[in-house]
């Protein structure tokens, strides 16, 4: 519609511009047509639903983009890389955002000193790079006798209240081609009340794992340091742990922040994992 008619729908429903934009929504992602900037990719013949010409396409992306300009966090994803890349590009702006790592289904894990880890966040503060701390508690649920290959874990994480809250399922399963085991995760939010029913079946034989996290972004990465508090038995084992990205990175050519001491590289040994720290001793240095 034209400015002037909006400005009277606005009027008209006594709606105000700045809440629904800006209070509604904490990020706002604009992908730009491929019309603009890869206008050879535009066409009816793979994508049904382009009815405008690549002109009128182009004019109408650009119409809706500055319909979102004024929110306090806008990022436009264009187009000056190929596809894959976008959708990388428009993920990592998510977990950027949210302050998440960007899971890429491989990561890397290395053991740490713990004297290096307690000083990460004054030596980064040193060369103007955020580290945020944040506590996890990690509970391991009663085995489903009926799903031997499920394991279930809650979260609470934060450091007082209020705490958000999580559940993981790690299922295993035989892939039907061959004897492969396939490993799948899903995670779902829970309501303070939903975990206080959990914590009543957890696994006796499980200690529960407390551990201050340390995230900060370095070399377009992101970095968690977790550092365990209980059980008592690993007080103080550290460990970095990175999600991949690059070809480079998966083949092992991964630059290391230089305020982490790191011991050796863990990725692959179970018992460094939280489950198998939860159940037994692990080197600690």
């Amino acid at each position: 519609m034209s400015e002037e008619g909006w400005n009277h729908l606005l009027e008209e429903t006594g709606w105000d511009i700045t809440n629904m934009r800006d209070a509604r929504y904490d990020l706002v992602l604009h992908l730009t047509t491929a019309a603009i900037g890869a206008e050879k990719f535009y066409t009816g013949a793979n994508n049904a639903a382009r009815l405008e010409t690549a002109e009128e396409a182009a004019a109408l992306d650009q119409r809706i983009e500055q319909a979102w300009v004024g929110h306090q966090h806008l990022r436009v994803i264009d187009n000056s890389t190929g596809f894959d890349e976008k959708v990388d590009r428009t993920v990592k702006s998510i977990c950027d955002h949210i302050g998440a790592p960007l899971h890429t289904g491989r990561r890397r894990y290395f053991l740490v000193k713990e004297a290096s880890a307690k000083a990460l966040k004054e030596q980064t503060e040193r060369e103007n790079v955020k580290t945020v701390t944040m506590r996890l508690q990690y509970d391991y649920l009663n085995r489903d006798p009926e799903a031997p290959g499920k394991r279930t874990r809650i979260q609470r994480r934060g450091a007082a209240f209020p705490f958000t809250y999580s559940v993981l399922d790690t299922l295993q399963a035989k892939s039907q081609d061959n004897d492969e085991i396939i490993t799948r995760k899903e995670r779902r939010s829970l309501s303070v009340h939903e975990h206080r029913l959990l914590e009543s079946q957890t696994d006796p034989s499980c200690q529960t794992i407390v551990k201050d996290r340390q995230v900060f972004a370095w070399k377009q990465q992101y970095w968690e340091v977790d550092t365990i508090l209980e059980p008592a038995s690993h007080a103080g084992m550290s460990l970095l742990t990175v999600d991949l990205i690059g070809k480079d990175q998966l083949e092992g050519k991964l630059e290391m922040p230089p305020w982490l001491d790191v011991v050796k590289e863990v990725s692959g040994d179970e018992r460094y994992q939280t489950f198998d720290i939860a159940k037994r001793p692990v080197e600690k240095v």
